[in-house]
């Protein structure tokens, strides 16, 4: 389960003066919130945390090492541990800056629609 978390929020400012502490509460909070449900079905959860501006929580990047370490070990992968692990962090960290870039340019769009007087209906479309 990806949780992506802007430390730069109010609900986390005060505790995101460390790097990484909001992505690291993060997954604490989806830990306690899958506990039973993993347990009940034998799962091993990990939860992949990272916040906005980069920063991974550890566990999520230990995942993603045990995946390229298990791809590699397939026998099936011709790329090396580094490619894969580095494949990985580079196409994850992409998904997240871009989807963090269309939450700053609607929320830009949304801002100058108010500030022009644009009916809540039309807003629906930026």
């Amino acid at each position: 389960d990806f949780v992506i978390t802007n430390a730069a929020a109010p609900s986390y400012v005060a505790r995101s003066q460390v790097q990484g502490s909001a992505a690291k509460k993060a997954a604490e909070d989806k830990r306690k919130e899958y506990k039973q449900f993993a347990a009940d079905d034998r799962y091993h959860f990990v939860p992949m945390s990272i916040e906005a501006m980069g920063h991974w929580d550890s566990a999520a990047i230990d995942h993603v090492r045990h995946v390229a370490n298990f791809a590699v070990d397939s026998g099936d992968c011709v790329y090396s541990r580094y490619e894969v692990h580095r494949g990985l962090i580079s196409g994850i960290s992409f998904a997240v800056a871009r989807g963090v870039g269309r939450i700053i340019l609607q929320g830009q769009r949304l801002s100058a629609a108010v500030a022009n007087g644009m009916a809540p209906q039309h807003l629906r479309n930026l």
